[in-house]
């Protein structure tokens, strides 16, 4: 992310590592005297963000300091972080949503930026803690304290899950799950909060989008091709709906921040 922002992030093993998939830390120091921005991009998780300074902002609508619940990511949210900013967080693996927030006795239902009020203690903890590492310590022993963790999405949802990233299509479920289509969307639906095809979608996008970031000069036709989109201009509209960015666009950026002497 840049000199600018201080970011630690672990990756956590054993159980916990079944439905976290990562706990992070970030602040942005007070005297640089510049904001921090960053596209947030859709992957389907939901997660926790611990916020501990004002003005830090998700698409132009400011959090409240505590923990507020985001659900499963749709599509890419710019997040904005001031000179000062601290924040925390956990993402989650897809399907986790509605078991967490069961966990945390919350009477919220699943919608985006809900905010989270059992977690008082834990903020408390977390503003009074100034290395990331002490942190990510506190919200990862508080994980575990959550009883035995959310209850495993079904089986059959993981293998659906699995196929579609690995760029298999809605149609192909019928052979690689042993369940109907209409369950399989009933799942995704339930535990997700999104369709099976929307899924598909950001799963589409996502594998573009890194291997832009590696091979930021891959002809686009081809990257389409490669990625299960029907022609150049349906990748151009999937990623401007899901990434808020054409791969045309991204492709140069990641050109410009590997060459940054260039960029005068």
């Amino acid at each position: 992310m840049g000199s600018l922002i201080q970011l630690q992030l672990v990756h956590p093993e054993g159980e916990l590592s079944s439905w976290v998939q990562a706990i992070w830390s970030a602040s942005v120091a007070t005297d640089s005297g510049k904001d921090f921005e960053q596209w947030l991009q859709g992957d389907a998780c939901c997660g926790l963000l611990f916020v501990m300074s004002n003005g830090i902002k998700v698409d132009d609508v400011e959090l409240p300091i505590g923990t507020t619940f985001s659900n499963a990511s749709k599509c890419a949210k710019l997040m904005h972080i001031p000179a000062g900013g601290i924040l925390a967080g956990v993402r989650f693996h897809p399907g986790i949503a509605a078991e967490l927030l069961r966990l945390l006795k919350s009477d919220s239902k699943i919608a985006p930026e809900t905010f989270i009020s059992s977690t008082d203690e834990l903020i408390l903890k977390l503003q009074t803690s100034f290395e990331h590492q002490t942190k990510i310590s506190l919200i990862n022993n508080w994980l575990r304290s959550l009883s035995d963790g959310p209850v495993a999405p079904p089986s059959t949802l993981l293998l659906a899950l699995g196929a579609l990233k690995k760029g298999g299509g809605t149609e192909e479920l019928v052979n690689r799950v042993p369940i109907g289509l209409r369950q399989v969307e009933r799942q995704f639906q339930s535990w997700v909060g999104m369709t099976p095809k929307y899924f598909q979608r950001l799963s589409r996008v996502s594998s573009a989008r890194e291997e832009l970031k590696t091979l930021p000069t891959t002809e686009l036709a081809e990257l389409a091709y490669k990625h299960g989109f029907s022609d150049q201009a349906h990748m151009t509209r999937e990623f401007k709906a899901i990434a808020k960015v054409t791969p045309a666009t991204y492709s140069r950026r990641i050109i410009r921040s590997q060459n940054p002497k260039n960029n005068n």
